[in-house]
């Protein structure tokens, strides 16, 4: 009896593996009739497997179908605080921080919001309180939009409109074209949108496959951005980037 309730245990993890991994390949996913047969699921157990990942919050439904919930995304920025990206990339944040003067960070996208993984505080005497782990809006500020330019517009918007309802005292929109001209520039600087006298600017990190994993971003007052030109320190964080990347991989 044990030995049959320890495999039906590890047909069901197996089966929930196949879910997420599912969804984080294909998501956001609205067929769930599709889902069944590419897993080979039947539909009511895939139901019941699907309605209590939602409860537990390893998967979220959205107006256009399921994605990774917040906490899968929330235990894999703890995993990457402690390993290869973070590790890779922190002795290049130390750099562009010396060569700035402004703190460095890096950010990853939890659902509708952005979270920081690593930070170096800069020279300067403002000193922005962001925090480690600290959830942020992701639709406003720099790293913000550098984690939604390159999704699809669907999904970005149905993000950018949760993200608004959880952070309402942040207003922030862009139109298409915008969007268009941040991927093509590769970076973007965010001046005032969570705080009048902070400025951030920020770089996409790409994984192999060419999606965007996390932000590098540079921030501090409005003052200290004054004193530099965007295109140089643009310039110095788009460089950062890929050198992370290339090391990462």
């Amino acid at each position: 009896m044990e030995r049959a309730s320890g495999t039906n245990k590890t047909l069901i993890i197996q089966k929930i593996g196949s879910i997420l991994d599912f969804v984080s390949r294909n998501g956001p996913v609205s067929s769930i009739s599709k889902m069944s047969a590419e897993l080979e699921i039947p539909r009511g157990t895939l139901h019941r497997l699907v309605n209590d990942l939602e409860e537990a919050q390893f998967l979220t439904r959205y107006e256009n179908g399921y994605e990774i919930g917040w906490r899968v995304l929330s235990l894999a920025v703890h995993a990457l605080n402690n390993r290869d990206m973070v590790e890779v990339a922190r002795p290049f944040l130390q750099w562009l921080s010396r060569q700035t003067g402004l703190n460095t960070s890096l950010y990853v996208r939890v659902e509708e919001c952005r979270m920081c993984v690593h930070r170096i505080e800069g020279a300067s005497i403002l000193r922005p309180a962001v925090k480690v782990g600290e959830l942020l809006p992701l639709h406003a500020g720099a790293s913000g939009r550098i984690l939604t330019a390159w999704l699809e517009e669907t999904q970005r918007e149905a993000l950018l409109r949760s993200s608004r309802g959880r952070f309402p005292e942040v207003v922030s929109t862009h139109d298409v074209a915008w969007w268009k001209k941040v991927r093509e520039q590769g970076w973007v600087l965010s001046v005032g949108e969570r705080d009048p006298e902070l400025a951030a600017l920020a770089a996409p990190l790409f994984d192999v496959s060419g999606m965007v994993v996390a932000s590098l971003s540079v921030s501090g007052s409005t003052f200290q951005f004054s004193k530099q030109d965007p295109n140089d320190i643009a310039e110095l964080v788009t460089e950062c980037a890929r050198k992370i990347r290339l090391q990462g991989r």
